[in-house]
């Protein structure tokens, strides 16, 4: 008897708190911009996702930046590895050379 009245008393409030107009027209404008709207929830995890595989590309893009810029100022500063990157780089060769390209 006492759950019977319990449940009663819940109908009785969720009736009360469903047909009020302003209620509904509030919780269907939260249903809106949370699923519905160009700023809902699933599009925001897909920009935080693209921004996140943006953001490792670009630390990747920085350390090949970095590694290219060491082996730049090492042909600077040493002969021989520049002339090591035109030779394989180039296929450049000294006048009594030939040059045989093995793939």
């Amino acid at each position: 008897m006492l759950a019977k009245d319990i449940f009663k008393k819940i109908g009785l409030v969720l009736k009360k708190v469903f047909s009020s107009k302003y209620l509904l027209v509030f919780c269907l404008g939260c249903a809106w911009l949370a699923f519905l709207d160009e700023n809902s929830v699933s599009n925001y995890l897909q920009y935080d996702l693209k921004i996140r595989e943006l953001t490792s590309e670009i630390n990747m893009n920085k350390k090949g930046i970095a590694e290219c810029e060491k082996k730049m100022e090492e042909m600077k500063t040493d002969k021989a590895s520049l002339e090591k990157y035109a030779r394989e780089q180039y296929y450049m060769k000294r006048h009594n050379e030939d040059i045989f390209i093995v793939k």
